[in-house]
């Protein structure tokens, strides 16, 4: 849900829910897609609690900031940059989740 290639992903659920004549990349887009990255970081602290690994807090937080610093200064190049940095962060923390519920202990 953080990649603007997912816009049209964001059409059809907003057509399925009635809302098909809402501008899709109208002024409200860049705060929806910055509200999204805060849910993400959320969701990596949370997910901190219950594994107890920093590493996807570690990754995470830095690709958020990222994206961002690319939304103030208007640099796609920082926003990409940091959608695949917080794509790292979330494979890292698929890893640890699945780890901690096959009740293995990692470090």
């Amino acid at each position: 849900m953080l990649s603007p290639c997912c816009f049209p992903l964001f059409a059809f659920g907003a057509s399925a829910l009635g809302l098909g004549g809402v501008e899709l990349f109208g002024r409200w887009t860049m705060p929806v897609f910055l509200a999204l990255i805060g849910v993400f970081l959320i969701g990596l602290l949370l997910s901190y609690r219950r594994h107890r690994c920093l590493y996807p807090l570690m990754v995470g937080v830095p690709g958020g900031g990222l994206i961002v610093y690319g939304y103030i200064t208007m640099e796609l190049t920082f926003i990409y940059a940091g959608m695949f940095v917080l794509l790292a962060s979330a494979l890292v923390n698929y890893y640890r989740n699945r780890l901690h519920t096959k009740g293995n202990k990692v470090n």
